[in-house]
């Protein structure tokens, strides 16, 4: 996603022009990322949901699926709605750049939980999420 977004303005700093041949591109490739990121975000909320004692059931897919569906929808308000902001303030160059760092942030934060969690980190003494329990508990 961060690739796309960086060559669909492109960035500001990039000294070339678009054309239709890299919008198509950058758009490709932004469609598998969303697809990927869609699949598997709704599969680790499942899985945390379950590691942390919520049951195996009907009652939790549903709730975890409406919560996951009101971010998705929610995110569909707030993002084009920001982007229509910084593309009148800062045009669409700069506005798909603040994109691509959105995208390099989101995925220090989900490097950084993933190692949090991984069995490498176990037990060097970090709270799972803020929660203040262990990792191993």
């Amino acid at each position: 996603m961060t690739i796309a977004f960086l060559f669909v303005g492109p960035a500001p700093f990039l000294p070339f022009v678009p054309s239709v041949r890299l919008i198509q591109m950058t758009t490709t490739l932004s469609g598998i990322g969303i697809g990927a990121m869609i699949v598997s975000t709704f599969q680790r909320v499942l899985r945390t949901a379950k590691q942390y004692g919520f049951q195996d059931n009907m009652t939790t897919n549903l709730v975890i699926s409406g919560l996951w569906t009101a971010s998705f929808h929610l995110g569909n308000f707030a993002g084009p709605t920001l982007a229509g902001f910084l593309v009148d303030n800062w045009h669409f160059r700069g506005a798909s750049f603040v994109y691509c760092c959105s995208y390099v942030l989101m995925a220090a934060i989900d490097g950084y939980c993933a190692f949090k969690s991984s069995r490498f980190c176990r037990g060097c003494g970090l709270t799972s999420a803020g929660l203040g329990r262990g990792l191993e508990s």
